[in-house]
């Protein structure tokens, strides 16, 4: 059973924020994730998607967990501008319980809309 979990909210300037799912208690996988950049953002809102087996976010610097965009590349984020990324991952999680949390860092002088979407498959019993 396919689910997007939505995450919106807006970080100000010069700020960082977490977002985090609800628990997550069944073993699932992560299809893709869809981040949505509005114009004027200009690469000045760095991303990140984690998983973590806890629901805590820190009042500022990221969360604890794994990062899903961690994996060889030169950074471990996601930015853009005026633009809808969607990222295939394919992410299995059987630990339990879990959460997904959005990182969003923003470098610049103007607050900046976080429009994330993470499509998950829940591996339920009799699926």
């Amino acid at each position: 059973m396919k689910r997007i979990i939505p995450f919106l909210d807006t970080v100000p300037a010069f700020s960082d924020m977490t977002l985090v799912s609800d628990e997550l208690d069944v073993p699932y996988i992560i299809h893709e994730v869809q981040i949505h950049f509005p114009p004027g953002t200009e690469n000045t809102n760095l991303i990140k998607v984690f998983v973590s087996g806890d629901p805590f976010t820190p009042s500022s610097g990221e969360p604890s967990g794994q990062n899903l965009f961690g994996y060889g590349g030169a950074v471990d984020y996601i930015v853009g501008d005026d633009v809808l990324i969607v990222l295939p991952v394919l992410f299995e999680v059987h630990e339990r319980p879990t959460w997904i949390k959005v990182y969003a860092k923003n470098i610049d002088s103007y607050n900046h809309t976080v429009d994330v979407r993470v499509v998950v498959e829940l591996l339920l019993k009799g699926d």
